[in-house]
């Protein structure tokens, strides 16, 4: 069994079952949806994913406007804050440190259906905290994170998820992302390049 999590502009963690087949009672941001041939599909659907990271990249681009700095073009600024973010939690493994990364982000500028007041917050900054690699990476991982607390990881285990399949354009060409899939789910992890569309067509095939 997997569970297949999408993120394009928003987010999704999508997994086959029903309410029926659970013992634990489904939260509120986990909906249950018809499907084909008589099945059914649970779904987190988060508002934030893919719209969090571009929100980031023009608050970027703005700052360096302000400072007078031409930056560069949105696909090498993009590039550049993956790869310090991979460098960053790359130098966290090896150095064996307790939480990757320590900055907590949760990315919730959009709020949630089942929760549409809650808003963005960051924790534990430091003044070791704020290096540009730190900060990307703890936002990809609060996405990460936010999907898997509106779809406990209890339900996962209870509907026997083995594995997590990972589409959409955000996940696509975002290695960072990819890693914080890996490390908040503790699961393999697959990625299909289809669009945001496709996503809900995998759970079945998979």
């Amino acid at each position: 069994m997997c569970v297949v999590l999408n993120m394009g502009t928003s987010s999704q963690l999508i997994l086959m079952g029903t309410a029926a087949d659970s013992a634990i009672q489904l939260p509120p941001s986990v909906l249950e949806l018809p499907y084909f041939n008589g099945t059914n599909i649970l779904v987190a659907a988060s508002l934030n994913g893919g719209n969090v990271l571009a929100i980031f990249m023009t608050t970027l681009t703005t700052w360096l406007n302000d400072l007078g700095v031409q930056p560069p073009s949105k696909d090498e600024m993009f590039d550049i804050v993956i790869k310090k973010g991979l460098d960053y939690t790359s130098k966290q493994y090896s150095e064996q440190r307790e939480e990757i990364p320590k900055l907590t982000f949760l990315p919730t500028f959009f709020g949630e259906r089942h929760n549409p007041t809650c808003k963005g917050s960051v924790y534990n900054i430091g003044t070791n905290t704020v290096n540009i690699g730190e900060v990307f990476a703890g936002l990809c991982q609060g996405l990460v994170k936010n999907l898997l607390d509106m779809m406990p990881l209890c339900l996962l285990q209870e509907f026997g998820v083995k594995r997590v399949v990972c589409s959409g354009s955000a996940m696509a060409r975002n290695l960072l992302l990819q890693k914080q899939v890996e490390q908040v789910f503790n699961l393999p992890v697959k990625v299909i390049e289809v669009d945001a569309s496709m996503g809900a067509s995998l759970v079945p095939l998979e």
